[in-house]
């Protein structure tokens, strides 16, 4: 019973399907029909553009004939009337040719031509009349405009039978140039009987101008429509002397004025027309053999698009039948699908009041409950106290307006426990109509009981940052005291002599005054030298307390400034030593930095160098002192002919505790503390490197940051 459940459920399944394929079939067929159809009428169509090819060349006789034929009546000039014989010839040639093309073409359904043909083979009766002086200009010309009248009629309607748009916006450029031809033949024609008669009437002239407005009109027409190489073809041709000729005698002819008009001649004023008109014909005989070649890429394409759609019509029903198949195996899947959200997607539904009328197996899993425990309960039944109310109150003003509500929420479980998820809210709708609430939700316990791991180790992590800070400070503060006690070893150096002196002073002063030898100039002589010594013994107090001041602020600075500052403390050790000192300070610049951290810096590396050449007892030893900028950076390098850092330990050097001095009399805190300040406070680089004679210390600070 379930198999044949099942079987009917497929079948259901499946028949909507079979339709879109029977649906498909029918119209794959109905478009290869179509294709077929639209090969006969292009086939059709391109003699229907020949045909009108063929009115189109009676066009142009016909007004020809007509500007002739107008000129002869007004004037009957001579040069008119040959010119007329002659072109009757060349228009009952062209209708001789259209009927013949008639005749063999075959083309059906041509009741509208019957009116046009009828105009045609009743030409001579007209033209006698023209011989024979019987007939006004005005009658003539409207004879001849009503047999291209309705010529071009003709041709409209061939226009109208395509909607490829290649090929339409080429008939309507053509048709459009063709108006636009028969406008200047009436414009020449009147022209022409203009300057014939010499009679100047206003209605004449406004006619005239009517047939120059409605030039301007199908010449726009015929732009809009034509191709770019049409365009480019129609300015190139119309570049002729023929054309200021024109422009010049119409601007007369429009100001009405007699005795400008009568200076005109008719005759050259009817062949500077032909001119362009022949000019404008010659582009129409391009358009037209461009529209059959249109018509011919159509039907080329629509051969290769019947064969496209049989082939594709053969291969979208194997398409289809694949499509059951996996729309079958696709239902089947769904329903595991079902299960699996089901299973493992923690949702909910709720009416409006947020009673709860459906769980997923999921949710029943995380909170506890069964389903029949929580379907008719309320939701806020798994709400955990730890939420505050006010989380509540705007995510019901939320999901009431009609939004959307984002958040994380703890709930508790059945039996007391909490998870944590994040939840999606949004409303639900029967036919626009709002009917309750609908919740997804996700799992992120482990996650925050992370978070409250990652914050227990942020608390620990901090606890030990500020001890290591307060053990920085400690080593910063053991480090200064060190660096003090050197100073002070060198302070007493330089106050030796100082000291020495006064006391030599003193005695004479004392043994002078006991032998009552004591003279003014002699006695003021060795005070003004015990006040010198003093005075120099004050300065050298000056430096120590300056040198340990710490700078709160950036300063600017120079490295002669800073050198000239240590050497004032170190260099009288330096030469009591006979350490040479030697020094390349080739940038000059000021810079911003802290000074006094700079100077502890320097004057440990000297010293530095300083131990190391006393404790190998170097001969000749030196101590080289650079500055230079590198692209971006300037260096302070201090280096020395002491046999350099050994490499095994050349990595270590930098490390808290750790000396290289043989007695361990070094707190090992130096070169660490140095470091710290030029990369911690300074933003720069301390490096070493071993030369061929020594070490190199480099102090190495970014422009940028000075």
């Amino acid at each position: 019973m379930d198999k044949k459940k099942e079987f009917q459920n497929k079948l259901k399944l499946a028949f909507p399907i079979l339709v879109l394929v029977l649906l498909f079939l029918i119209l794959i067929f109905n478009l290869i029909h179509v294709k077929y159809l639209q090969e006969e009428s292009l086939s059709t169509l391109e003699k229907k553009i020949i045909l009108a090819t063929k009115f189109s060349k009676i066009l142009h006789e016909v007004q020809k004939e007509r500007g002739m034929s107008v000129g002869y009546l007004s004037n009957s000039d001579q040069s008119f009337q040959n010119e007329l014989r002659s072109q009757k010839k060349h228009t009952d040639l062209s209708i001789s040719n259209l009927d013949e093309f008639l005749k063999i073409s075959k083309i059906s359904s041509i009741d509208y031509l019957k009116d046009t043909m009828s105009l045609l083979h009743k030409i001579r009766k007209t033209r006698s009349l023209v011989e024979n002086l019987s007939i006004s200009p005005t009658v003539a010309s409207l004879y001849y405009t009503k047999i291209n009248n309705s010529i071009l009629d003709a041709i409209l309607v061939i226009t109208k039978i395509s909607q490829s748009s290649p090929i339409s916006n080429d008939a309507n450029s053509y048709l459009n140039l063709l108006y636009y031809e028969e406008n200047l033949g009436l414009e020449r024609a009147v022209g022409t009987n203009i300057l014939s008669n010499k009679e100047i009437k206003q209605e004449t002239i406004n006619l005239f101008n009517a047939y120059i407005v409605k030039q301007s009109v199908y010449k726009e027409l015929y732009l809009k429509y034509a191709s770019k190489h049409s365009k480019k073809l129609y300015f190139k041709r119309l570049q002729i002397d023929s054309m200021d000729t024109i422009l010049e005698m119409r601007e007369k002819i429009l100001s009405a004025d007699e005795e400008s008009i009568s200076k005109l001649e008719a005759y050259k004023w009817f062949k500077h027309m032909t001119i362009l008109i022949d000019t404008l014909k010659d582009i129409d005989a391009h358009l037209s053999k461009n529209i059959i070649a249109n018509i011919q890429d159509e039907y080329t394409k629509s051969k290769k698009s019947l064969f496209r759609y049989a082939f594709l019509g053969f291969m979208m029903f194997g398409v289809f039948i694949l499509m059951i198949i996996m729309i079958l195996r696709l239902h089947k899947n769904e329903k595991k699908l079902k299960n699996l959200l089901n299973t493992y997607v923690i949702s909910s539904t709720t009416d409006l009041f947020g009673v709860i009328t459906g769980v997923s197996q999921a949710f029943c899993n995380i909170s506890g409950y069964t389903e029949a425990e929580l379907i008719g309960q309320h939701h806020n039944m798994v709400r955990h106290p730890d939420i505050p109310k006010e989380t509540f109150k705007r995510m019901w003003q939320t999901i009431e307006n009609g939004e959307i509500w984002q958040g994380e929420i703890k709930n508790r479980t059945k039996d007391g426990g909490y998870y944590w998820v994040t939840a999606v809210i949004s409303p639900l709708y029967d036919n626009g109509v709002k009917v309750g609430y609908s919740s997804v939700r996700q799992d992120i316990t482990d996650g925050k009981r992370i978070e409250e791991l990652n914050r227990s180790l942020e608390e620990k992590i901090s606890v030990e940052v500020a001890k290591s800070r307060q053990k920085d400070q400690q080593m910063i503060q053991q480090s200064r005291l060190a660096q003090m006690g050197e100073m002070i070893s060198m302070i007493a150096h330089q106050w030796r002599q100082p000291l020495t002196a006064i006391s030599a002073t003193s005695a004479t002063i004392n043994f002078k005054a006991r032998v009552d030898d004591l003279e003014k100039n002699f006695v003021l002589e060795k005070t003004q030298k015990i006040s010198e010594y003093s005075q120099h013994l004050s300065s050298t107090i000056d430096d120590f307390r300056e040198f340990f001041k710490p700078d709160k602020e950036e300063k600017e600075t120079t490295f002669d400034e800073l050198l000239q500052s240590v050497l004032g403390i170190v260099e009288t050790s330096l030469l009591q030593q006979n350490i040479t000192l030697k020094q390349s300070l080739q940038y000059t610049k000021s810079f911003k930095s802290y000074p006094n951290e700079l100077k502890q810096v320097i004057l440990n590396l000297i010293k530095n160098s300083e131990d190391i050449l006393i404790e190998k007892k170097i001969v000749n030893p030196y101590i080289k002192l650079e500055t230079y900028q590198n692209k971006e950076t300037i260096v302070f390098a201090i280096s020395d002919n002491g046999g350099g850092v050994e490499q095994s330990i050349i990595e270590k050097i930098f490390n808290p505790y750790f000396s290289t001095k043989l007695k361990k009399d070094g707190t090992g805190l130096g070169l660490y503390m140095s470091k710290t300040i030029i990369e911690d406070h300074c933003h720069g680089k301390l490096k070493v490197h071993n030369t061929q004679d020594g070490a190199t210390f480099s102090i190495i600070l970014n422009l940028s940051e000075t």
